[in-house]
């Protein structure tokens, strides 16, 4: 319920929205997924998940992050994630989902400007680089 409103809310100012802050919010896979319908944010350049600490623990939390950065690839240059619980399951999904829209994001590249991902802060995810 809680990223539907936010889906909402986010819906009604993608053309202008630059930065999302989200930390400790409790963020879940579905809530991610829920936004990401709310797009594109072509203009967003800055997003913050950190502290959600069960955020990035599933395969699931990683593709709906992977649904996020899709819609949010014109301008973003920073995602921060720090503390989400991240692990190796979840950026393979993640890695994977992107895979598969690889052709969709060539046909984005070829309608706008897609600036790269500068940054991504994945620190205090203890278990991430464990194995």
């Amino acid at each position: 319920e809680g990223g539907a409103a936010l889906a909402e809310l986010l819906g009604s100012c993608k053309e202008s929205l630059l930065l999302i802050i989200l930390v400790r919010t409790g963020t879940t896979p579905e809530a991610l997924r829920a936004v990401a319908a709310a797009g594109p944010f072509r203009a967003l350049e800055k997003v913050d998940l950190g502290s959600n600490k069960e955020l990035l623990r599933t395969a699931e939390g990683g593709a709906a992050l992977a649904q996020l950065l899709v819609s949010w690839t014109e301008n973003l240059h920073l995602i921060h994630l720090e503390d989400t619980g991240a692990t190796p399951e979840a950026l393979r999904a993640m890695a994977e989902f992107l895979r598969t829209v690889e052709g969709a994001l060539r046909a984005m590249a070829a309608a706008w400007p897609v600036r790269a991902l500068e940054s991504i802060h994945l620190s205090h995810n203890q278990e991430l680089l464990r194995t």
